[in-house]
């Protein structure tokens, strides 16, 4: 097996992937042995929790075979690659898609780390601060000066992931329940939800939203209808928005506390669809923060995770530090 050191002799024909894998998409991006990003394509789910280790790695593979095609390489190409994946904060889910991977890319070195872990990297160029991922599920990650590592959420859509897209659109289903029962205020969410699932009525929702078809990505996939009635001035979904908001900020706070940066000037990034609700969830989230932590700074991330992962993967090695 190839292993790309800083005492190994590139070629021009080596390739380094970098993979951004979650509960809805997988985007691989190319790199060549100068640093050039060559290709990139996005492909769906690989977290191995909810998909499974070996359909996670057949995605994986997918991706990055239609990269390469794009380029007129074949993944044989590869000499190393790092996978950023959620739901693999347990070693030996890191250690299977590791095994899985290298099989399937069998000329690569292969280091696999959590989504938030690359996220990072693309937030503040490898500086302490923290990560912010709020996409199909959610998960703050933060390192500080010392390099001590410290992790919040994460937890799924059944403990936890609040503040993420499939919380967001439950909590909006619950919103058109107790509308429709006359619990709670009407909303326009009951007609956007309707239309959504495919349901003659609001009413209806309950035979849609329990089919067998129904999975997390498309659950997710209505939290942006939620974020469209927030941004129209509907008061139920401004209030779900900016409870995902407020989650959000309580678990940065959590990590902040952990890493002891309270008095520090933390440098956050942001990352996943969540966040195109814009100052509807921020402004509550940097409020929730900024309560725990008064110079907390939002920052435009340096790359994305996909292309900070295919630079660890252009380094050389990368091992995991404990989360």
């Amino acid at each position: 097996m190839t292993k790309p050191s800083r005492r190994h002799r590139r070629t021009p024909n080596e390739l380094f992937l970098g993979v951004d894998g979650g509960g809805t998409k997988t985007l691989a991006v190319i790199l060549s042995a100068e640093g050039e990003k060559l290709s990139e394509h996005t492909a769906g789910p690989s977290n191995p929790l909810r998909v499974g280790l070996k359909p996670a790695a057949e995605t994986i593979l997918e991706s990055a075979t239609r990269a390469c095609d794009r380029i007129g390489r074949t993944t044989g190409g590869i000499i190393s690659c790092v996978a950023g994946l959620a739901g693999v904060r347990r070693e030996d889910l890191r250690l299977g898609m590791r095994r899985l991977i290298g099989e399937m890319l069998p000329g690569a070195e292969v280091s696999v780390v959590t989504d938030a872990e690359i996220a990072l990297l693309a937030a503040t160029g490898g500086e302490p601060g923290l990560v912010v991922i709020a996409g199909t599920g959610s998960i703050v990650f933060g390192k500080n000066r010392q390099g001590k590592t410290a992790t919040a959420g994460g937890w799924g859509p059944i403990a936890g992931d609040e503040g993420g897209a499939v919380s967001i659109a439950r909590e909006a289903l619950r919103a058109v329940a107790r509308a429709s029962d006359g619990r709670g205020p009407a909303t326009a969410l009951s007609v956007l939800a309707a239309e959504y699932f495919r349901a003659s009525s609001a009413e209806d929702l309950i035979v849609a939203i329990y089919s067998p078809q129904m999975n997390y990505a498309r659950l997710a996939g209505f939290a942006a209808r939620v974020t469209e009635a927030a941004k129209e001035g509907d008061a139920v979904a401004k209030g779900i928005i900016r409870g995902a908001g407020e989650d959000l900020g309580a678990a940065a706070c959590a990590v902040i506390r952990r890493l002891r940066m309270a008095r520090a000037d933390i440098r956050i990034g942001t990352v996943g669809g969540v966040f195109n609700a814009g100052g509807l969830l921020r402004r509550p989230f940097l409020e929730t923060v900024r309560k725990c932590a008064p110079k907390a700074l939002l920052v435009d991330p340096v790359s994305t995770p996909a292309e900070a992962a295919a630079s660890l993967a252009l380094r050389g090695s990368y091992q995991s530090p404990s989360l």
